[in-house]
């Protein structure tokens, strides 16, 4: 949106026979904050999570589940578990309930036990957690693929996909 002193600055710039352009780069250059991938797909899976509160528990695993399959065939489960790991620690820090060990994928594909963790926990709890976990896991993501190949796995993922299938849709068009 275009603020006053901007539409001044474009005004003055037209009476000295500057041409409409100046209006676009004014624009432009005074657009309020533009959302980055990575706050609109926090933004995603906080609505995601917004449902009924017994059900927070459900899209968070089912998510993470399908997160796993797509970056396994990036990483490995190796690299999963050690990324997954990392972050978790992460969001020990804040939620000291937040379980993950280093082979917590190898071992526990189904995450039972964040499962039972979640369920022991008030739901805003548990939201909160999730959406730290996530919003980490984007994070460390887009630092390490960049933010389009996260965009892709993420949305994928919360589509209920194979973001390995879209990314090759997407790279067929």
């Amino acid at each position: 949106m275009m603020r006053a002193d901007d539409a001044a600055s474009v005004h003055e710039a037209r009476e000295r026979g500057f041409d409409n352009n100046v209006e676009v780069r004014a624009v432009l250059t005074s657009a309020e904050h533009m959302a980055t991938d990575e706050e609109l797909l926090g933004e995603r899976i906080g609505q995601a999570l917004s449902g009924p509160p017994e059900a927070c528990v459900e899209v968070s695993l089912a998510l993470l589940q399908s997160l796993a399959k797509s970056l396994s065939q990036l990483i490995g489960t190796d690299g999963i578990d050690s990324m997954l790991f990392r972050i978790a620690r992460r969001v020990s820090n804040e939620y000291p309930w937040f379980p993950f060990g280093p082979r917590t994928l190898s071992l526990d594909p189904e995450f039972a036990e964040l499962r039972s963790c979640f369920d022991a926990q008030e739901p805003g709890q548990a939201r909160a957690a999730s959406m730290l976990f996530f919003g980490t896991l984007i994070e460390v993501l887009a630092s390490l693929i960049g933010a389009h190949l996260t965009t892709i796995i993420f949305k994928s993922a919360l589509d209920g996909g194979n973001a390995a299938t879209s990314s090759k849709e997407q790279n067929d068009e």
